[in-house]
Order: structure tokens, then C-alpha cells, then sequence
């Protein structure tokens, strides 16, 4: 009877860290109320296995990143300035490599659909709280997301979502969540966004499988849109939808030339590239972009619009990985792309002997992860619950996948 009742703990546990991941705008003294329920969900779990063993050998990748963000604060001692800067996120990047740690560890008894169940909920609370409600805040209680964290937070989170919904109450209701959730990154001009969330969502729906004659259907159907969209009435429709994807499609060489947000992107990673060379091993350290002044020469076509801009220096990366290697170095970068790139080789091994399910989180978390590359995003704790997820699906895979082989 306590058994039963501590499973049925921990399920509401996953149920309400799905919910408050995915609608993160309830806080508690200025924190994530995600926070006190992983706190709670991990006390649970302690019950019946230590979180902290060492289980499975992708558990060294977030050892190795958590290991890179010290080293590389430690390496910051005698600058006050940029010390202090640091020491105000590593707490963040030590219990984000806990999370996927533990994640990993209790990889078997991560209950995937019941936790997609409760993403739509929250995605949709989030959807209607963002439409409706988004200058309503509270500080230190109730936040309201940005466009960018938004637009990553329904990337991260719509393919299972979707999923779920169209294995539970068909696909029409799937169709419309998703049409829901496309109409209002269209109309917020998220283009990469809207983009990545039709993809993942489709293509975990219709394609569960990977076989053959799906990829040529698939081709076929990318050929039919390709065609539509090159067609008078397709740019017609794109741009009464939204004219910044009309410009990213139709006029590609103006965006290059003329397109700030593209311009200032290219200009950061231009920044970070410089900070690398004169750091490659430890990066300036964690938090400290914004904080560094580089002399920028703008060695791309059309920088001629930013480089000269007053405040250049003090913009975000726009860009998870060239921030991390800049903050970071080496160190720090390497562990980030092993996790990425252990899951996706995991996801590709093993693709058509996993529950569909758990392959749309696949699915969402390749989305995401093109995404970062256009956002500073990888410093928001759902990410990386999404990356524990994932990762501790990689892991249980490859488990399985010997125990068949032995």
C-alpha cells in the first residue's frame, strides 16, 4: 500500500514538473515553482534508489560540462567584476547537469506519455496566458515570456504534445492544436519557430516510422509544398501570413544585405569567434558576453549596417553555441555537443524499435536545438529538462538494445 501510494507521489510529481516546464510563468520568490518540484520529485525518488550513481556512461558528459562551468569560473579569481558574474549563474549550470545526471539514472521509471499528457496542458495554458494575458505580471510571483522564450517554449514542447493528442483523440484535435500554436508564432513573426513546430509535429505524426516508402512519400509531399510555395497564389498566402517568412523566402538576398536581425546574428558569432581565439580553452567565463568589448570589423556581406551601431558590443550572443564557446571555451563546448550528438546518433540507431512517443520528443528536441543556434535559449531550465528527458531516453536505449544483443 506505501508503494502504491509513493508511485502515485511521484506520478503527480511528473505531472506538475510537465506543466511547470512548459508553462513557466508561476514563480516563488523570484524562482521557477518548477524548482520545488524537482526538489520534491527527487526526494521521492531517493526513496528507492541513490540519484547519485553512476549508471550509465553518458552521465559523464553533464559531469564534464558541470566540471568545465567551475573550472571555468575558478579560472576568473582576481577579476572581481567578471567573478561576480559568473558566480550569479553557475548555481543555474550545476543543478541543470544534476537534473540530466538524476534523469539518467532513474531513466526506467520516467513515465514519457504521462509526462506529454501534461505538456499539452501546459502548453496550451501558456498559449492562452501569452495571447490574452502577457502584460499581466507580477513581479517575483508571475512572469510573462518573452516572443523568443516563447516561441523556443512551443519548439521544445508541441511534438509530443501534439502527439499525444492525436493517439488519444485522433488527428483532427492534433491538427488543431497545432494549427493553434503555428497561427500565433505567425502572427508573433516567429519564423523559425512556426518553421521547426510544423516539421517536428508533422513529422512525429505521420512518419513514426522510418521505412522506405515513407521517406519517399515524405520526399513527395516536400516536393507538393516546395511546388505550392513556388506558385503566384503560395507567396500570395505566405505574405498576407506574415512578410517577414514572405522576405526570408522570397528575397533571400535582401535579408542577407538589408535584414538587421540576420546582420547583428552574424556580427555575434563574428564576436564570439574573436573572444575564442584569445581564450580557446576556458572562454572569458559564464555570463560575461555582454560584459567583454571586442573591436568589431564585420567581415561578412551587408556588415557594413551594424558593425558601426552604438551598443553592438552590449547585445546577447543570438546564439546558444557561439555564447557557450565564448563564455566557455572549449571546455565547456564539447560536453554540450557530445550530449547533442549522443542523442541523435541514439535517436537514429534506434528510431524504429522505440515507442513513437518517446520519438516525438526526439523530434522536438532536434527542433530545439536548430533553434539555439538563432537564440541565447540553452540558459533556460526547460531546455535542459527537455535535454534530460531525451538523454535519459538515449540511455535506456542503448541499455536495451544490449540486453537484446546479449
Amino acid at each position: 500500500m506505501a508503494s502504491t501510494l509513493t508511485q502515485q507521489k511521484v506520478r503527480d510529481l511528473w505531472k506538475w514538473l510537465a506543466i511547470t516546464m512548459s508553462c513557466p510563468i508561476l514563480l516563488i520568490g523570484g524562482l521557477n515553482v518548477s524548482m520545488l518540484v524537482v526538489f520534491v520529485l527527487w526526494y521521492q525518488l531517493a526513496q528507492k534508489k541513490s540519484l547519485l550513481q553512476f549508471s550509465n556512461a553518458s552521465q559523464l558528459l553533464p559531469l564534464f560540462f558541470g566540471l568545465a562551468a567551475i573550472t571555468s569560473t575558478i579560472n576568473l579569481i582576481g577579476e572581481q567584476e567578471s567573478l561576480a558574474l559568473a558566480l550569479a549563474v553557475l548555481p543555474n549550470y550545476l543543478y541543470w547537469c544534476i537534473m540530466v545526471w538524476i534523469f539518467i539514472t532513474v531513466r526506467h521509471e520516467i513515465p514519457y506519455q504521462h509526462i506529454a499528457k501534461y505538456i499539452w496542458i501546459g502548453i496550451v495554458i501558456l498559449t492562452l496566458y501569452y495571447v490574452g494575458f502577457r502584460q499581466f505580471s507580477i513581479p517575483g510571483f508571475l512572469t510573462n515570456p518573452s516572443p523568443n522564450s516563447y516561441s523556443l517554449l512551443i519548439i521544445a514542447f508541441a511534438s509530443p504534445a501534439c502527439y499525444y493528442i492525436y493517439k488519444q483523440y485522433g488527428i483532427m484535435r492534433s491538427m488543431f492544436l497545432l494549427a493553434l500554436l503555428l497561427i500565433v508564432l505567425i502572427s508573433e513573426g516567429r519564423r523559425a519557430g512556426s518553421v521547426l513546430t510544423f516539421l517536428s509535429c508533422t513529422i512525429a505524426i505521420f512518419f513514426p516510422n522510418l521505412k522506405v516508402q515513407t521517406l519517399v512519400i515524405g520526399l513527395a509531399l516536400s516536393m507538393l509544398i516546395g511546388i505550392g510555395l513556388m506558385s503566384e497564389t503560395g507567396e500570395d498566402l505566405v505574405l498576407a501570413a506574415n512578410p517577414r517568412i514572405h522576405e526570408l523566402l522570397y528575397e533571400s538576398d535582401k535579408v542577407v544585405l538589408e535584414d538587421r536581425s540576420y546582420l547583428t546574428r552574424q556580427l555575434m558569432i563574428e564576436k564570439s569567434l574573436i573572444i575564442f581565439r584569445e581564450n580557446p580553452l576556458l572562454g572569458i567565463g559564464l555570463n560575461n558576453f555582454t560584459n567583454v568589448s571586442v573591436d568589431l570589423v564585420g567581415e561578412f556581406e551587408g556588415s557594413e549596417f551594424v558593425v558601426n551601431k552604438e551598443g553592438m558590443n552590449d547585445k546577447s550572443a543570438h546564439n546558444s553555441y557561439a555564447n557557450m564557446l565564448a563564455e566557455g571555451g572549449l571546455f565547456l563546448i564539447l560536453p554540450f555537443l557530445g550530449l547533442i550528438l549522443y542523442n541523435i546518433i541514439q535517436f537514429v540507431r534506434h528510431y524504429n524499435h522505440r515507442k513513437p512517443e518517446i520519438n516525438a520528443f526526439y523530434w522536438s528536441y532536434i527542433a530545439m536545438t536548430i533553434h539555439l543556434y538563432f537564440i541565447t535559449g540553452v540558459v533556460n531550465v526547460f531546455v535542459w529538462f527537455f535535454i534530460g528527458l531525451v538523454t535519459a531516453a538515449s540511455a535506456r536505449s542503448s541499455n536495451e538494445s544490449r540486453i537484446l544483443l546479449s
